[in-house]
């Protein structure tokens, strides 16, 4: 499949150790190591980060063109810290991703033409790299121009970057929606209520703004996946967890490669379950796969 993630480049800081990150980032990266095409357009500082995160992504294959330098803004970071495996975030703000630009200068709008001659499988996005108008302006743009047979959007939010406009926009220009148990009471709240019971509210959702289904991620109870009013659960392993960071990316990134071939969402589910109880297993968003996951995940490797 070629997938194209938007959004922000940051370097996750822990007290110890610092490591590149960003959900859609994450998402591309884990999509390439099942050895799908995916590429991500974001910006970077010309900063020593910015520098990592370049010779990163030439490592792994990534299109680096894609990804805008600007001098004037630092490189992406969030701040960590863990209590019991589970994270919070502290983003620096401005940063590059707050500006990429596909609409204001002429590189821009030459990029966005590029993006626009190649018909995607998946195109990826969330909430955080929409704080900024500028980036938030590049990405209607590149939704309106790109084709693809199913734009995802994890709903992600994080501190208070995000509002209830947002959130429609988003889930109008979306096809299938990620989002975990906490985001589901905010956008209750914000959205009217509705019915008490999860899947009966997703199915709502799904129709109020033209949603193929809906994956509600909830911790230690699992997902619930809600596709043609249809409910499909997975229940995590029994794993250690090292931490939590970019989990949910690794579910997306499984879950999409799987649709991409062909599987049943009960079937992906499985597949996109058993990335994820890897990747709490280990340190960082993206560890290396060991021999014994990319066996079980051959079926939906590219």
């Amino acid at each position: 499949m070629k997938a194209l993630a938007f959004g922000e480049i940051l370097f996750d800081v822990f007290p110890d150790r610092s490591l590149i990150g960003g959900a859609p980032l994450n998402v591309a990266a884990h999509l390439r190591a099942l050895a799908h095409e995916a590429v991500i357009v974001s910006a970077l500082g010309t900063d020593e980060l910015g520098d990592r995160a370049r010779d990163w992504l030439l490592a792994r294959g990534f299109d680096a063109s894609l990804v805008q330098t600007l001098p004037s803004l630092p490189t992406g970071i969030a701040a960590i810290t863990l209590e019991r495996g589970i994270a919070d975030y502290e983003f620096n703000e401005p940063c590059a991703w707050d500006r990429i630009d596909l609409t204001e200068s002429p590189e821009g709008r030459r990029l966005l033409d590029r993006l626009a001659e190649t018909e995607w499988d998946a195109v990826v996005f969330g909430s955080l790299a929409q704080r900024n108008s500028r980036s938030r302006a590049s990405l209607a743009a590149l939704l309106a121009r790109v084709r693809a047979k199913t734009v995802f959007y994890d709903v992600n939010m994080r501190k208070s970057f995000y509002d209830k406009a947002l959130l429609e926009t988003s889930f109008r220009l979306a096809d299938i929606v990620k989002l975990n148990d906490d985001e589901l009471k905010v956008v209750r709240a914000l959205f009217g209520g509705g019915p008490a019971d999860d899947g009966a509210f997703l199915d709502r959702l799904c129709s109020d703004f033209g949603l193929e289904g809906v994956l509600l991620t909830r911790g230690k109870e699992g997902v619930l996946a809600r596709f043609g009013g249809v409910s499909e659960t997975l229940v995590p392993g029994d794993v250690i967890v090292a931490d939590t960071v970019g989990a949910g990316d690794s579910f997306s990134a499984g879950f999409l490669a799987a649709r991409g071939k062909g599987f049943s969402v009960a079937e992906a589910l499985s597949f996109a379950g058993a990335l994820a109880d890897f990747v709490v297993s280990r340190p960082g968003a993206i560890p290396d796969y060991d021999a014994a996951l990319k066996a079980r995940l051959a079926p939906i490797m590219g």
